[in-house]
């Protein structure tokens, strides 16, 4: 079965604050099964104009993933980040 993905490009205008998120995120994403592959907040961008901290998180299947996101704890959690960073989030199918 394909493995679910969700890679995240987050600009981050709270360090403060966004430690909370990250607490918050870090248990939903064990709650789900998920793996941090890759976290870097420094990536070496090539192209777009995409800018930040990259996140690349692997789930069992791409419904895991989904249902990681819409889970209540990652809701409570992304309810922090929307008031402290701007974010692209994109969930993916694997091979």
């Amino acid at each position: 079965m394909e493995k679910g993905y969700l890679i995240a490009n987050i600009r981050v205008h709270d360090p403060v604050a966004f430690e909370e998120f990250k607490l918050l995120s870090q248990a939903a994403i064990a709650d789900y099964g998920g793996k941090v592959l890759a976290r870097s907040a420094t990536p070496d961008y090539r192209e777009g104009p995409n800018r930040g901290q990259v996140v690349l998180i692997e789930f069992e299947t791409p419904d895991v993933a989904r249902a990681f996101y819409d889970s209540t704890a990652y809701r409570a959690a992304r309810d922090v980040r929307e008031k402290i960073a701007q974010t692209d989030l994109v969930l993916v199918e694997g091979l």
